[in-house]
């Protein structure tokens, strides 16, 4: 029971992370910087709205005391870029906007942010899978357990029987009947167990009663 316990909510735990990193995928917490044309982030950086620039590949992004404030879509080399600055007047080096090309690297931070749902749908589908395969081998025991215990019933339905016709054909009515009645408790359907009871019955001359389970004898497959 415990176990179950654990394991239904670490389930909701899974779908509670799941929910929260996809939207979190969906609405960013941080805010990146503001998309412009070229034009407008050259008017940026001679107004000194920013003081860094960065040149990855064919973005350009504007940062203002290390922080990304603006960015724009440039094609072409770093020295196109340059000569488009100086051309608009912008001053470029230590006593102008810092000018540097971002070498090529990976975002592993992003990338792991961005993978967060997946992995965690992943662990929550292997979780159910797991579950699920548990769930069905325990109704497989229980099954298994079930037709044991039916059959331990069968067996013991069968020893009250046999010992049943023993009081009956000593003349031990009530003691038959009772043995029939113990039978019939573990194996309902036990056809032969209602016929020998009406047999008890009719010889105490309780007829009615013997009628009856004589019916009932022939309802569950009872056959001469």
């Amino acid at each position: 029971m415990k176990a179950r316990s654990w394991q239904g909510c670490l389930l909701y735990l899974l779908i509670v992370i799941g929910l929260l990193a996809l939207a979190f995928s969906f609405f960013p917490v941080t805010k990146g910087p503001k998309e412009v044309d070229f034009y407008s982030f050259i008017a940026d950086a001679q107004s000194g709205q920013i003081n860094r620039i960065q040149q990855d590949g064919n973005t350009i992004i504007g940062l203002k005391d290390d922080k990304p404030v603006v960015k724009a879509a440039f094609i072409g080399g770093s020295r196109d870029l340059i000569a488009n600055f100086k051309d608009a007047g912008v001053k470029l080096g230590d006593d102008g906007v810092k000018f540097e090309v971002k070498t090529g690297g990976v975002d592993w931070g992003n990338i792991m942010l961005s993978l967060l749902p997946f992995v965690l749908y992943g662990a929550l589908l292997f979780f159910l899978f797991r579950s699920a395969r548990s769930a069905n081998a325990q109704a497989t025991n229980l099954g298994k357990r079930q037709l044991k215990i039916a059959d331990l019933n069968t067996t013991l339905a069968a020893a009250y029987v046999n010992r049943g016709v023993a009081y009956l054909l000593k003349g031990d009515h009530d003691s038959a009947i009772a043995d029939f009645i113990k039978a019939i408790e573990l194996d309902p359907t036990y056809a032969e167990a209602y016929q020998l009871r009406g047999l008890a019955y009719d010889k105490k001359g309780e007829k009615s009663k013997a009628e009856a389970d004589y019916l009932k004898a022939k309802e569950v497959g009872y056959s001469d």
